[in-house]
């Protein structure tokens, strides 16, 4: 027997709700959206006048996509006695470079060999936020997450730590280069796979 769906147990609370509001207002039409629901069409809602009203259906099939898990990696980062600052820690613009070598060597160790030798990769954005210092003799690791692949683009989330302490988040974009034009070459499918592996 077919797992039952989540969006579907999901959407059928959210109905009964909805239609349970409308009786409570005096309203007594019928509502298809259940069986709507049963045929895999998945609404689209919009606030009008106060009322939540499904404008659109997006059919959708859940046994057909395939679920899909991201590997982690985990990259051993190294103070150098040049990383610390007037203040006695890590500067704070050393963490932008652990990140970036981070995200590398994430890429040149799930990447197929031709796709390395044939992409490269610039950074679009960073956005960071600083939790806890780091000092010279600290043991720290950077854990790297691909969050998500969109054409050229790819979307990373690393936590800096130090044993269980956060040092720092970031939450950064990718732009996928042609090695030889230096152009934007979006992530064949094939290659996303290599990250993004179905779950068993």
């Amino acid at each position: 027997m077919q797992p039952y769906p989540p969006y579907r147990l999901a959407m059928g609370r959210w109905i009964d709700r909805a239609q349970a509001r409308a009786r409570r207002r005096g309203f007594r039409g019928c509502c298809p959206l259940r069986q709507l629901l049963r045929n895999r069409h998945l609404p689209i809602a919009s606030r009008w006048g106060g009322f939540l009203c499904v404008v659109a259906f997006v059919t959708i099939d859940p046994y057909i996509q395939p679920i899909m898990t991201t590997l982690s990696h985990l990259f051993a980062v190294k103070i150098l006695p040049e990383d610390i600052d007037f203040m006695g820690h890590v500067n704070n613009s050393r963490y932008l470079n652990w990140v970036q070598e981070a995200v590398l060597e994430h890429w040149r160790n799930l990447a197929p060999p031709d796709a390395v030798a044939a992409r490269a990769w610039v950074a679009l954005k960073h956005e960071i936020t600083y939790r806890k210092p780091a000092f010279l003799e600290d043991d720290v690791v950077a854990n790297v997450v691909l969050e998500k692949i969109h054409g050229a683009r790819a979307f990373y989330d690393t936590v800096i730590k130090r044993g269980e302490e956060v040092l720092a988040e970031v939450k950064s974009s990718w732009c996928c280069i042609d090695a030889d034009t230096l152009r934007p070459a979006r992530i064949s499918a094939d290659v996303s796979a290599y990250f993004f592996p179905k779950a068993d």
